[in-house]
């Protein structure tokens, strides 16, 4: 599970960062996308997606948090 944040406009990733972040399984993201959940979750209507992808597969792939 990755943790994502929405910051200065954008969707993030990051475990500590502040603000209203949401959890989110890897293999969800696309639906999660296709469906606009992400905006909803984090209750930020006008924030972008762009790039978060990449970021996502890279947190997931680093193996941090994956015995928890």
């Amino acid at each position: 599970m990755v943790r994502v944040v929405a910051q200065a406009g954008r969707v993030v990733v990051g475990r500590t960062l502040p603000g209203r972040g949401a959890w989110l399984h890897p293999g969800c993201l696309e639906a999660a996308l296709k469906r606009r959940a992400l905006p909803r979750a984090l209750r930020a209507p006008g924030v972008s997606t762009e790039g978060l992808a990449e970021a996502v597969a890279a947190e997931a792939g680093s193996g941090r948090g994956a015995s928890r």
